[in-house]
Order: structure tokens, then sequence, then C-alpha cells
């Protein structure tokens, strides 16, 4: 605030309790040529400025009041502002952190949701890698069968060409022999026949 009210409150209460002294109105009646008060004033600089009696004392004490009832007002209104100024200020602090923790845990987020992301892209990298060997496996075992299968059924066939074959083999050396012997059936009868 620019200016201090505590502090002119104080000068104000001081200046009052210097200007006046309470004493006995007993003592009073003793001075000389003053009026009965129960307040003797401490500094006098001119007759006008004298108190004489308790009214004008009490007058001065109600203006005294009011002055620190406006001042106490005037403090009060300064509290208020001041009062408003740090709650406005605490709520702004307040909505500034927020919003760093609201950022800190966006970050925080965003990170977790990469690391999250790093994780399932590695287990399903790992697998996709056990699924290929799977699938080579699996591809390889049923070339394997295949394979299997056209070797058992080209050996099969190579095995009736064979039995084929030997069977014609075998009719054929039966149709030489055959021929071999009727070939020499036929030499002794024409022999027989040349002997007669």
């Amino acid at each position: 605030m620019e200016f201090n009210r505590e502090s002119e409150v104080r000068e104000l209460e001081r200046k009052f309790n210097d200007s006046i002294e309470l004493c006995e109105v007993a003592q009073t009646e003793k001075t000389k040529g003053r009026a009965k008060s129960p307040f003797n004033v401490k500094y006098e600089s001119t007759r006008d400025e004298k108190i004489h009696t308790v009214e004008q004392e009490m007058f001065r004490l109600k203006e005294m009041q009011s002055k620190v009832l406006g001042m106490q007002e005037t403090l009060e209104g300064a509290f208020g502002k001041e009062a408003k100024k740090m709650k406005e200020k605490e709520i702004k602090d307040l909505r500034n952190k927020y919003k760093v923790r609201v950022l800190e845990i966006e970050a925080m987020y965003k990170e977790k949701e990469k690391e999250l992301k790093r994780e399932y892209d590695q287990k399903l990298e790992k697998v996709m890698q056990k699924l290929k060997e799977k699938v080579k496996e699996t591809i390889k075992i049923k070339v394997a069968e295949e394979v299997q299968d056209i070797k058992k059924t080209v050996e099969k066939k190579v095995l009736e060409a064979k039995l084929r074959d030997k069977n014609v083999i075998d009719k054929l050396s039966q149709m030489y022999i055959d021929l071999k012997e009727k070939y020499k059936r036929d030499i002794q009868k024409i022999q027989e026949n040349n002997r007669q």
C-alpha cells in the first residue's frame, strides 16, 4: 500500500495521549483560575487550543473515533483487495500448477504409450517370426509328404513298368524258346524226310 494506516493510527493515539493528562478533580481545584475538569492540558501553545470541558474532549474523541473507523474501513477495504489479489494469485498459481501437472501427465502418457507400442511391436515381431518358422516347417513337412507320395507313386509306376517289361521279356523269352524248339523240330523233320 502507498501509506501505512496502522502507523497513522498510532501517531494520532500518541498525539492524543500527549495532549491530555488525566488527574483528580480535587487537584484541579487547587490550580490557579482553572475550570473543574478531570483533564489537564499538557501542552498549551495558545488559549484557543486549551481543552476546558469534558464535552469538548468527548467531541474530540468522537472525531478521532470516526477517523479511526474511517481508517479501519479503508484498511478493511485495502485488506479485502489484498486478500482478493492473494486469492486470485493463489488460484492463478494453482491453475498454472494444474496446467504443468497436466502437461507432465500427458508427457508421461505419451512416453508410456510409446513404450507399450514398442513392447507390442516386439511381441508382434516375435509372434510373426514364430508363425513364419511354423509355416516354413509346415510347408517343409507338407512338401516332404508330397515328395514322399510322388516318390511312392513313381516307384510304384516304375515297379509296374518293370513288371510289365518283365512279363514282356518273359513272353519274348518264351516265344524265343518256343521258336527255337520249333526250329529244332522242323530241322529234325527235314532231316528225317531227307533220309527217306
